[in-house]
């Protein structure tokens, strides 16, 4: 069953309004991914000046980026400890 305002993957890149299409139709899509919140970047325009908020979510964005990869170390480290504990073993 199509609906209008389902988008169709293929070769092609989706385009601008079927993405927009897409969100009118799934009002609660980032309600029901907000990972994917964490990932965009919407600026918001202040003049000459810096928001706060914008300020902190960009602090918080490269905290995030830090320790997503001390946790992939943290994972690959586990990971050969494992494989050294299976050769002893």
């Amino acid at each position: 069953m199509s609906t209008n305002a389902e988008v169709r993957y293929g070769d092609d890149e989706l385009s601008e309004q079927a993405v927009r299409d897409y969100l009118a139709a799934h009002p609660d899509f980032f309600e029901n991914h907000p990972s994917l919140l964490s990932t965009l970047h919407l600026p918001h325009p202040t003049g000459g000046a810096v928001s706060l908020v914008e300020r902190q979510v960009s602090v918080l964005r490269q905290k995030d980026r830090k320790l997503e990869r001390q946790l992939k170390e943290l994972i690959e480290v586990a990971r050969a400890n494992d494989l050294l504990a299976a050769k002893i073993a």
